[in-house]
């Protein structure tokens, strides 16, 4: 039995805030709320599409997923209150706002991470000087949400690779013969880099969009305590250009379903040890 590895996914929240689109919303928001600091003394307001809590709103907060609200976080900060210190702070992320704060020894009023920890709430203040000093931004993603296992960002982002080289050479492929081995091959792999036992040690449960064997995109639905047969490939039919998706197999006894995993189609994909692994075979 290979080794397990189906644990809490990590999510590298430093690539969302070193992303150019990222910091253009920072700085309009960081902007904004300077602009709102002048207006405020001079006893007017700012328009509704420029108040900077709408823009926080509009053009910071849409660049992380739902799940990443609430989730547990560690963050590593360099500080330079009593000089060049590196500090790492665990708690839960909570939603940003703007937060007075010193920056090159002036005061001001920035958009901000706030992550609760020990039932005291910290500000990482976010500008293009302080983005920087940020070392680490680590997101401990919900179990129950297994798409995560499969996206750029989760902490093995080789499955995310191996899933794209196995779609890329399946759709390029001139000779069945030639598809049918780039499968196999790439669903062994994807299967030995998740630990032997993924599929044929769990049971599956989730909510979303589910598929039959031909690619026919089936009703939103929920289903439950599935095994799993593996790992496939079906022709996703959702697109204009049909295009080959990598899918995880699952029956009940009644039915098989495909789930590609992925957030487009499911909003929930659960795994929990069936304690049967030896009369299913992945």
């Amino acid at each position: 039995m290979g080794e397990r590895r189906h644990h809490s996914p990590i999510a590298d929240g430093l690539s969302i805030l070193s992303s150019p689109n990222f910091q253009r919303g920072v700085d309009e928001a960081n902007h904004a709320l300077a602009a709102k600091t002048e207006v405020t003394k001079r006893g007017e307001h700012l328009p509704p599409d420029r108040d900077p809590e709408n823009i926080i709103k509009r053009h910071i907060t849409p660049h992380f997923p739902d799940d990443y609200i609430g989730s547990p976080v560690t963050i590593t900060n360099v500080t330079e209150s009593d000089g060049l210190a590196v500090c790492q702070l665990k708690g839960k992320l909570l939603s940003l706002e703007a937060k007075g704060c010193m920056v090159n020894k002036r005061s001001r009023i920035l958009a901000a991470l706030a992550i609760r920890s020990q039932g005291d709430t910290h500000h990482f203040p976010l500008s293009q000087e302080t983005i920087s000093n940020i070392l680490q931004f680590d997101v401990h993603l919900p179990t129950n949400l297994l798409t995560n296992y499969f996206s750029a960002q989760a902490t093995n982002p080789e499955i995310h690779e191996t899933i794209l080289d196995i779609e890329n050479a399946a759709k390029y492929a001139a000779l069945p013969a030639d598809r049918a081995a780039i499968i196999t091959w790439g669903t062994q792999k994807l299967t030995q880099q998740l630990g032997e036992d993924f599929c044929r040690g769990g049971l599956f449960s989730g909510e979303g969009s589910t598929f039959t064997s031909e690619g026919i995109r089936l009703p939103y639905s929920k289903f439950n305590d599935m095994r799993s047969t593996g790992f496939s490939v079906i022709t996703d039919h959702t697109n204009d250009e049909p295009a080959p998706r990598v899918a995880l197999s699952l029956e009940d006894g009644d039915s098989t379903i495909h789930v590609i995993p992925d957030r487009r189609f499911l909003s929930k994909l659960m795994r929990h040890d069936s304690g049967d692994t030896d009369t299913f075979a992945a």
